[in-house]
């Protein structure tokens, strides 16, 4: 995931569960402009990787979709 304004992001989290996450975001995480942090998720046969994953940062109340490589 990667911070693509030029402004840190404050608070970084998933909007929803996501059960394909392994581990999850530090709490209270900050993005920088320009950082990236790595997340990783494991589909199996029940759960498939999503196409997208939701997040959100404070003052960002609408959840903003994310493309999952």
């Amino acid at each position: 995931m990667a911070n693509e304004g030029t402004a840190p992001a404050h608070n970084v989290h998933f909007a929803e569960e996501i059960p394909t996450l392994i581990g999850n975001l530090p709490a209270g995480l900050t993005l920088g402009p320009g950082e990236v942090v790595d997340f990783m998720m494991a589909g199996d046969m029940v759960n498939a990787i999503p196409p997208m994953v939701l997040v959100q940062w404070d003052g960002q109340e609408a959840p903003v979709p994310l493309r999952v490589p």
